[in-house]
């Protein structure tokens, strides 16, 4: 259950694709593929029917907290109920008193006075009896009202247990898919640390308006890569951790015309990548008018395979944040620079008049340095980008893991489980 730990869309089909067995040829590749993107499909399903399950649970808390603590309709009919029957019993505890302070003058009234004293005790009775029967009144209505709440009451606890049990039982199912995925692709291939992934680009969108992203993967190997896999997610929750997926429209472009990346087909594979070499990934983010101010991230990466069998990728998955600011009225949309996805080499680039940063697609022989160069994060911690932790809803402020869901979890915890192997 955690609307802040595992809230993601379906995003893991993305995943590298990481053997169980090396393969024996081109054709055994495909067929691993294919056995992979079953487990991939079985993944995205129990993703699906985890986020669902998750979804209607938070949608019983606010229900259950209003009757509780809120202004719901048979919450305001109770609390009202109250009131009157409070009031009830206060106006029968005067009228009583009027009949005993009435009795009081009647007795001590000299017999001159008596016929008066009697009058007035008689009408305290009758005051008495109205209060007397206006309290058994509301009474009731208190007791009609109580019970309203608390079959209202009982009927959202129910309602959230039972969606907190369909959450554990989709979450063991999700668990069940992630674990054979991850038994598939964790064998066989191990994670090269000088196979890196850069990312540049604003720190911040504004909504409506785009912003240009690259992509840079960076052979610093002194061997080719056969056949390179990019892997991508993004993102986004308003301040109210609520998703801003749907306002969200991401393009890639590997050198030639835009293409609407979705999260079923991922990034294409980009081929293969030279000794010493990098390949840009455009890409670009556009988001809607409609969007409320967030925060979002990426997750990116790689792997490769070789025709001699061997293969690896990216030592982590990457993180980059990105803010998005509320369209002003009047104003058009725009991104704005601010972030790059590593310390190391930050390739060429160009900016638009938006001030947006993006670099060409493209592969080059430019030697690739050691070390840290073009990794954003080390351990799949979130890279510095500009925004603002202190505004960070509670999806993005838990980190990476938090932002891209079990997903990412898996993916990290996998390529640990390469490294130490």
């Amino acid at each position: 259950m955690a609307a802040a730990v595992t809230t993601p869309v379906v995003l893991l089909s993305t995943a590298p694709a990481f053997a169980d067995t090396k393969p024996s040829g081109p054709a055994s590749r495909q067929e691993q593929q294919g056995e992979l993107e079953k487990l991939r499909e079985a993944v995205a399903v129990a993703q699906a029917a985890y986020d669902a399950a998750d979804a209607a649970y938070l949608a019983t808390i606010e229900p259950l907290a209003d009757l509780e603590y809120g202004t719901t309709p048979v919450r305001t009919a109770a609390d009202k109920a109250k009131k009157a029957a409070d009031k009830a019993a206060a106006n029968k505890a005067t009228a009583d008193q009027g009949v005993i302070d009435a009795q009081k003058k009647f007795d001590e009234a000299v017999e001159g006075d008596k016929a008066g004293a009697q009058a007035e005790l008689d009408e305290a009775k009758l005051k008495a009896k109205d209060a007397a029967d206006a309290k058994t009144a509301a009474d009731a209505e208190q007791a009609k009202a109580d019970k309203a709440l608390s079959d209202a009451l009982t009927a959202a606890r129910a309602a959230k247990a039972d969606a907190l049990k369909k959450v554990t039982s989709a979450k063991a199912t999700l668990d069940a898919a992630q674990k054979a995925l991850e038994e598939a692709e964790g064998a066989g291939c191990t994670p090269e640390p000088l196979f890196t992934a850069r990312f540049t680009g604003p720190a911040k969108v504004t909504a409506g308006g785009t912003a240009d992203y690259t992509l840079r993967l960076t052979n610093g190997t002194a061997k080719a890569m056969d056949e390179v896999s990019p892997f991508l997610m993004v993102r986004a929750f308003d301040l109210k951790n609520k998703p801003l997926d749907a306002r969200l429209k991401l393009q890639y472009s590997l050198g030639g015309a835009w293409k609407t990346y979705n999260h079923l087909d991922g990034v294409p594979n980009i081929g293969a990548l030279g000794a010493k070499a990098h390949k840009d990934i455009k890409l670009r983010l556009t988001v809607d008018s409609k969007a409320a101010a967030g925060n979002g991230a990426f997750a990116y990466g790689a792997d490769y395979w070789n025709d001699d069998e061997s293969c690896g990728g990216t030592p982590e998955l990457e993180i980059f944040e990105f803010a998005i600011a509320a369209k002003k009225p009047g104003k058009p949309g725009s991104g704005s620079t601010g972030g790059t996805g590593s310390a190391g080499d930050s390739g060429s680039g160009s900016t638009d008049g938006n001030g947006n940063t993006s670099q060409q697609g493209g592969q080059s022989n430019t030697a690739a340095s050691n070390g840290s160069s073009g990794s954003s994060s080390s351990g799949g911690n979130l890279a510095t980008t500009g925004a603002g932790s202190a505004t960070m809803p509670l999806a993005l402020a838990g980190g990476s893991a938090v932002v891209l869901g079990a997903g990412a979890v898996f993916i990290m915890r996998r390529r640990k489980a390469g490294t130490d192997a």
